[in-house]
């Protein structure tokens, strides 16, 4: 058996089993582009594997319909189908894993040509709601959050440096830590 589909085989029965399979085993995944995927539950996510069907259309002409997945400008197109509709998202997905019934979610992926053209996670962008863009790009990443406490007692947070959020409180008190409530 090929090494890939021993380890598609692997993690499937790993992730039936409620175990961790990312370390079983290692594919040399170049870093791809990530595009975005809007999925609509009821969608069921076991270990790191969640089953979909394919809408149709892009989710920019029409909103993936229950326990479906789109693309945002298009239908999925050949090797993105998996035989017998059995698509998978692979990775860890937060909060939208077990997406419920009504509920959309968007996600970055690639189609990983080493894992069985799986669709593998590198982003959770969250829960969202209709309508939805046609142009294929995710959201920009959030910005780092620092928290730093500060020489006149408070503790200031934001996506500056320790310097630049005490700037106006005195400096940076390093023997203090502070972190947002």
């Amino acid at each position: 058996m090929k090494q890939s589909k021993l380890c598609s085989y692997l993690a499937l029965v790993l992730a039936a089993a409620g175990m961790n399979s990312l370390g079983t085993c290692h594919h040399a995944v170049a870093q791809q582009p990530s595009f975005p995927l809007y999925c609509q539950g009821p969608l069921q996510t076991v270990g790191f594997i969640t089953h979909f069907r394919w809408s149709s259309t892009g989710a920019g002409a029409q909103n993936p319909g229950p326990g479906q997945c789109a693309w945002a400008d298009r239908g999925p197109r050949g090797s993105e189908i998996q035989a017998g509709d059995t698509n998978v998202i692979f990775g860890g997905l937060g909060q939208v894993a077990n997406l419920p019934s009504g509920q959309f979610s968007e996600i970055g992926v690639f189609r990983d040509p080493n894992q069985n053209n799986w669709l593998r996670v590198t982003r959770v962008v969250g829960f969202v709601t209709p309508p939805f863009s046609a142009i294929p790009v995710l959201p920009p990443p959030p910005a780092p959050f620092n928290c730093a406490s500060c020489n006149d007692g408070s503790c200031q947070c934001g996506p500056q440096t320790g310097a630049q959020l005490c700037s106006s409180h005195g400096g940076v008190n390093p023997t203090v830590g502070c972190q947002q409530q």
